[in-house]
């Protein structure tokens, strides 16, 4: 029971130096390690990432949402939207031809139309 443990009775932590030997070994760091290192840390200290994304403006989406299809459209561009992505949805589209059918679909608009082209 009056056992020490290793790293105390060494006291290599606690300033002394050690009386073992202790063998130094070469660790390679990783090439991505390096990098991160090289993108974030300047003489140690640690720099935060910049986020340049804008925020989008809660009002505005609700906004755009109500807007009418087209000039005298009774549907509003969120309407058909996800009309659209509910038949996407049933008939299991592919992105594909999900994006042929909207092509399709605004050809039958007028110019003007607010349908999402993706």
């Amino acid at each position: 029971m009056n056992e020490i443990h290793p790293l105390v009775a060494n006291r290599i932590f606690y300033g002394e130096t050690s009386t073992s030997s202790i063998q130094q070994v070469n660790v390679q760091v990783p090439k991505t390690y390096r990098i991160l290192k090289d993108a974030y840390f300047q003489d140690d200290v640690v720099m935060e990432p910049i986020d340049e994304r804008k925020e989008p403006n809660f009002v505005d989406i609700l906004e755009e949402a109500e807007l009418p299809l087209y000039t005298g459209s009774m549907l509003t561009k969120m309407s058909s939207t996800v009309a659209l992505y509910k038949y996407k949805a049933r008939h299991s589209l592919s992105d594909n031809a999900f994006d042929e059918l909207l092509h399709i679909v605004g050809g039958f608009l007028p110019s003007e139309n607010v349908l999402p082209s993706f």
